[in-house]
């Protein structure tokens, strides 16, 4: 238990620090939205992984399937619509 609540830690660290980092050092409101967003839905997939047991059952790893794929596809266009944003924003300054 204590080494899945280290994992979760260290998780989340590797994910705030640089959102953190961002928000401090860029006050452009639109690039601040984009990462805070893309990081919400990269972190949220977390909550969509089934559990090691639930895989064992073919119905519930369909069913993971379907619900992990949309949470995917959501991360990824939020981390491109950051990179859009971010991209106009270096080439403005």
């Amino acid at each position: 238990m204590e080494a899945l609540r280290d994992e979760s830690h260290a998780t989340r660290q590797a994910i705030t620090e640089p959102l953190t980092a961002l928000l401090v050092l860029i006050q452009d409101q639109e690039i601040r939205d984009a990462a805070t967003r893309m990081i919400t839905l990269t972190y949220a997939i977390r909550d969509v992984i089934p559990s090691a047991s639930d895989l064992t059952k073919a119905e519930a790893r369909e069913a993971a399937t379907a619900t992990l794929t949309p949470a995917r596809h959501a991360a990824m266009v939020a981390h491109d619509d950051f990179t859009d944003v971010a991209a106009r924003y270096l080439n403005t300054t």
